[in-house]
């Protein structure tokens, strides 16, 4: 009886910790995306000529995909 009781401990102990490394992985997802959209458009745009509007979007959506990335690994 004291094996089955401590098989059904690990169990649990396992199913948590299946799920904290699915939400783990999800956090790195939603940080990946908009951190390689980013990266794509500016390697996309990098012989465009831009003007100080856009340059500053383009600044803004860094600022706030870095922010995503510190909460993520910071």
């Amino acid at each position: 009886m004291r094996q089955l009781t401590h098989a059904r401990q690990l169990s649990g102990a396992d199913r948590q910790l299946v799920i904290m490394v699915c939400l783990q992985l999800l956090f790195v997802i939603v940080e990946a995306i908009p951190f390689g959209t980013y990266n794509t458009y500016i390697l996309l745009t990098s012989n465009r000529k831009k003007d100080a509007e856009q340059r500053d979007k383009d600044f803004l959506f860094l600022t706030v995909t870095s922010v995503l990335g510190s909460f993520n690994f910071g």
